[in-house]
């Protein structure tokens, strides 16, 4: 598991508590112009809670904090009472951001914990077709293996063989995506030759997909990018299976440029495409689990965990549809 982060300096965190004191500091104006120094210590302690259920808990103990000494400024003086009421709405202020803390980690575990029992029941309901087609193929070779040409035999442990691979694949993008150690900081990032890790991807998957054509155009120039080489190629080795699975392509192209500081990396095929229920939530694991057939659901799960992998990079991932079939580009940082 990655190490907790124990104060993060995004601009969600920062601008969420900019408005909330913000927010605290102008109704306690509106309340001294026409009721008086009083309630300020409520507004603020009103503000932390948002501030430590939004954003996070360590910027909860800041806007208490931040909140007391504001409402004591905003009263115009600084009495023993004053002082008395700036400790008490600190105080206050740390245990609303403790408690909101805790509640918003316990509902992330929950949806953690939903999210990984979702993956488990799909990948069980996932792997029927693929032992099903190996223990197929192994029964007839077992049975009547003395009986078959040479040819039949090749083909029923090519199937075998195709079978495993897509086993072991879904295997894979499950446990990496449920694991929990997926993430900027784990990431093995050198610069890598662009052309190499595609030429390996397609490689790979040639070995198993011999009656589908990839084809790939590269600039004449070497493109060497920052990137974990071996997740790089686990997005390209489940973008050409849906397009040889899902989208029954018999060809693929893959196109790289480099423009604009960015490498891109595009994925066409002439397959089927993508029906118009599933384009919508293409990288969405569970929604796209609802979908009718095991293969929706297994190319949610291996597009939910590019699309993660190719943002911790810094990079974007779209799919759609073109005029001959489906077409997903992705694109890294140089």
């Amino acid at each position: 598991m990655p190490k907790p982060q124990f104060f993060s300096t995004s601009m969600k965190n920062i601008a969420v508590t900019v408005i909330c004191l913000a927010a605290a500091v102008g109704v306690c104006l509106i309340l001294k112009f026409f009721a008086g120094a009083v309630g300020f210590g409520a507004v603020f302690l009103l503000g932390t809670a948002v501030v430590a259920e939004k954003a996070d808990k360590y910027y909860g103990f800041f806007a208490a904090s931040a909140g007391a000494v504001m409402a004591v400024l905003l009263k115009g003086s600084v009495s023993a009472k004053d002082a008395s009421e700036l400790i008490v709405i600190l105080l206050a202020g740390i245990a609303v951001s403790i408690i909101a803390g805790r509640n918003v980690g316990t509902l992330k575990r929950a949806e953690s914990e939903k999210t990984r029992a979702d993956l488990l029941r799909l990948l069980a309901h996932d792997v029927r077709t693929p032992l099903a087609s190996v223990k197929l193929s192994a029964g007839i070779l077992a049975e009547r293996g003395e009986m078959l040409t040479q040819q039949e035999s090749a083909a029923l442990i090519s199937g075998m063989v195709s079978s495993a691979d897509q086993l072991i694949l879904m295997t894979e993008n499950i446990l990496m995506l449920t694991s929990g150690k997926l993430s900027a900081r784990t990431l093995k990032k050198r610069r890598e030759s662009a052309e190499e890790i595609i030429s390996e991807a397609a490689l790979r998957f040639r070995r198993t997909h011999d009656d589908v054509a990839v084809i790939s155009t590269v600039p004449e120039d070497p493109a060497e990018i920052m990137m974990d080489a071996s997740l790089i190629e686990q997005v390209m080795q489940n973008l050409l299976e849906n397009a040889a699975g899902h989208g029954e392509a018999s060809i693929i192209e893959i196109i790289l440029k480099v423009k604009n500081g960015f490498a891109e990396f595009r994925f066409s095929d002439n397959g089927r495409g993508i029906s118009a229920e599933l384009i919508e939530e293409l990288f969405a694991e569970r929604s796209v689990g609802s979908a009718d057939t095991g293969a929706a659901r297994s190319m949610g799960v291996g597009l939910s965990l590019c699309k993660t992998i190719i943002e911790l990079h810094g990079g974007s991932l779209l799919g759609g549809n073109s005029d001959n079939g489906a077409e997903f580009t992705f694109t890294l940082p140089l």
